[in-house]
């Protein structure tokens, strides 16, 4: 599960299947998507740390922010809010009724989505561990593999077993009679080694590496292809939740 600090949580494709004339909208009315979901992220940022604080935390010594999961609700909040605000700057720049009803329709389904988060509860990991850098790929000789494009991206391990979120993916074409090198960059914070996974399709990547990867250590593809017989490592998840309660609610 991804961290709150991990990037822009919500994608174009998590809008589009909320509202499906988002992107003919925003290419119409010349409104930059990105910069909505990364304004919606602040302020939904800001409303989580107001409402640690309320809870009695300081986000920046007792909690910090990193240790916040995107669960279900919290993405669902930030997809909300950036309809809400692109909507109303349709609406404001065209004073168009039908971008104001639309405004007025995701402004209260972002208000109820917050209210839900809050009391479902911010999802709070023990161990966190970051976001992964892309590593350094490249085809080196050996092996009589065909040409294959792969695709490969690494992920941080922290000291109970749980990955971070991914690196993007890396796509590289290999020659024939060539095979992978796989190098990762500096470990993510909170990780204690490397999980490397790849495959011939992006959503169809698997585990390449049994024992984890320290730093600097370099994975080499085996001669015979890639490997299918490893388990997938456990996704950190939240270990408890603080709530709009005075409990904590145990993962």
């Amino acid at each position: 599960m991804a961290l709150l600090t991990d990037g822009i949580m919500a994608t174009l494709t998590d809008l589009k299947a909320c509202e499906s004339s988002i992107l003919d909208m925003a290419s119409i009315e010349a409104i930059d998507l990105t910069s909505k979901l990364a304004l919606a992220q602040r302020e939904l940022t800001l409303e989580v740390t107001s409402f640690l604080v309320r809870r009695g935390y300081n986000p920046g010594r007792d909690l910090r922010l990193d240790r916040v999961a995107v669960t279900e609700a919290l993405l669902h909040a930030h997809i909300t809010r950036t309809l809400s605000i692109t909507f109303r700057d349709a609406s404001n720049s065209q004073l168009n009724d039908r971008y104001t009803k639309k405004w007025n329709t995701y402004a209260n389904l972002a208000k109820s989505a917050t209210q839900q988060l809050f009391d479902v509860g911010i999802g709070i990991v023990n161990t966190p561990v970051g976001k992964a850098g892309m590593p350094i790929v490249m085809d080196i000789p050996g092996g009589l593999l065909p040409a294959t494009t792969y695709y490969v991206n690494a992920a941080g391990v922290n000291s109970t077993g749980q990955t971070g979120t991914p690196s993007e993916s890396v796509i590289l074409q290999c020659l024939p009679g060539t095979r992978l090198q796989v190098q990762p960059v500096a470990l993510p914070v909170g990780a204690i080694g490397w999980i490397i996974s790849a495959g011939i399709e992006e959503d169809s990547m698997l585990r390449q590496n049994d024992a984890l990867l320290n730093a600097g250590d370099i994975w080499i593809q085996p001669a015979q292809g890639l490997r299918s017989d490893l388990p997938s490592a456990g996704v950190q998840e939240p270990d408890f939740y603080i709530a709009n309660r005075r409990e904590l609610l145990r993962g």
